[in-house]
């Protein structure tokens, strides 16, 4: 099941830096939302339709059952977060749409110049160009990294017999970008996934090109001069997402995979800075299964194949930092066991730490703020005990977040690589 949010107007969700009144003059935004942000808006929204407060103070047992209370939570869960793109052609064609995913870690782009043709009134035209490389990993030996690991107040040292690195000519004058801001289909994905993506007619997705930002600058007035207060001016980097009008019209909107809860209507929820509103429409379809590649096909696609893959698809909030909490550390190696199979980590590519937090409205306090693992995070296994189709079966399309996984955090899917390729 899945949820389908459509902004009426412009949003804001804001980062985790301070905007403290009088301190601090601009507030950062985020897109998409942290899975938080989503969990409460739905559970509010729930409430709302079905009985509201009073409802929800009395001894409403099923509406407590799916959406718990103010200090526990319900059965209900979300799964991922995606973005939608639909693009209906005015041709009467059935309109296309794919949803989008964090473009994963371990692949760079390229900016490069290109040189456009020369014309009467344009003679030295140049372009860029974005052209996209997977990390390549070194062989074991060749490039050995040690890094330290607190856990318990005790700290490790650890290596990793791969790195990541771009082996590109240094002397070339491209720029390059991390995959942060950027996304892919769900069909390059999961050719991904399976190792065979070609980075030649790969064609990412920047946040700019669905995102518009309308800034919003506001003061605080003061009634009694009928000016405004000092210290107060402000500045709020609002967010519209973009709809196309061409030939081809574009639309896009948020998709939240969900368990344990039904509406039985479509509506509105709240949702962001200034309680904005988004359309939502509740399908009993699943996005796991219409679009991400299936557990049954994954395990045909891999075989036997020792070289694993974690694509981490929302933040993760792990207790060792960027180590999931199920690893062990074993002779400065990394190890994920469980009694079916035995993982020894090679490397990660992972992006720059968000820090989460919130306001918990039970004990009307900041909650605790943690640092999460970007989405789009990726880490590379060896299997050195079990079957592929058991790792499978343990992390695809599974919420492996330490913290928080039933708000969404930590979705995973697997995939397989290749030692040394950097096609």
């Amino acid at each position: 099941m899945f949820l389908e949010l459509t902004p009426s107007d412009t949003f804001f969700f804001r980062d985790a830096k301070p905007f403290t009144m009088g301190d601090q003059s601009e507030a950062g935004g985020i897109f998409p939302p942290n899975p938080t942000t989503l969990y409460g808006a739905i559970r509010s929204a729930y409430i709302a339709y079905n009985g509201g407060l009073v409802a929800f103070d009395s001894e409403e047992a099923e509406l407590k059952k799916v959406v718990g209370t103010y200090s526990e939570k319900g059965i209900f869960k979300i799964k991922g977060i995606f973005i939608n793109e639909i693009k209906n052609q005015d041709n009467g064609n059935k309109p296309e749409d794919k949803v989008l995913l964090p473009l994963p870690n371990d692949i760079i782009i390229k900016e490069e110049e290109k040189e456009e043709k020369k014309t009467k009134n344009n003679k030295n035209s140049k372009s860029k160009e974005d052209k996209y490389q997977r990390l390549f990993l070194g062989k074991p030996g060749f490039l050995t990294k040690k890094i330290k690991i607190k856990e318990n107040n005790q700290e490790y040292s650890i290596s990793l017999p791969y790195i990541c690195e771009d082996i590109e000519d240094s002397n070339t004058h491209s720029k390059t970008k991390s995959a942060g801001g950027y996304f892919i289909s769900q069909k390059d994905l999961n050719q991904y996934l399976l190792g065979r993506l070609n980075m030649q007619s790969l064609t990412a997705v920047s946040k700019f090109q669905f995102l518009d930002y309308e800034p919003k600058i506001g003061i605080a007035r003061d009634f009694d001069t009928r000016g405004n207060k000092e210290g107060m001016l402000y500045r709020v980097d609002m967010m519209r997402l973009k709809s196309g009008y061409s030939l081809i019209k574009t639309q896009y909107s948020l998709l939240i995979e969900v368990e344990d809860i039904n509406f039985n209507e479509n509506g509105i929820l709240k949702l962001g800075g200034e309680s904005k509103s988004f359309r939502f429409a509740f399908n009993t379809g699943s996005i796991f299964k219409d679009k991400i590649i299936s557990v049954e096909n994954l395990k045909k696609e891999l075989g036997d194949t020792k070289n694993i893959l974690l694509y981490i698809a929302t933040p993760a909030l792990f207790k060792k930092g960027w180590l999931p909490g199920e690893c062990e550390i074993q002779d400065e190696s990394v190890f994920w066991k469980t009694s079916n199979f035995r993982l020894k980590l090679l490397t990660a590519s992972i992006g720059k730490a968000i820090p989460v937090g919130g306001w918990d409205l039970d004990k009307k306090t900041p909650k605790p703020l943690r640092k999460a693992v970007p989405a789009g995070s990726v880490y590379f296994f060896e299997l050195e005990k079990g079957n592929v189709s058991d790792v499978i079966d343990y992390f695809h399309t599974k919420n492996i977040s330490d913290y928080l996984k039933e708000e969404g955090y930590g979705l995973s899917l697997v995939g397989s690589f290749n030692i040394n390729d950097n096609n």
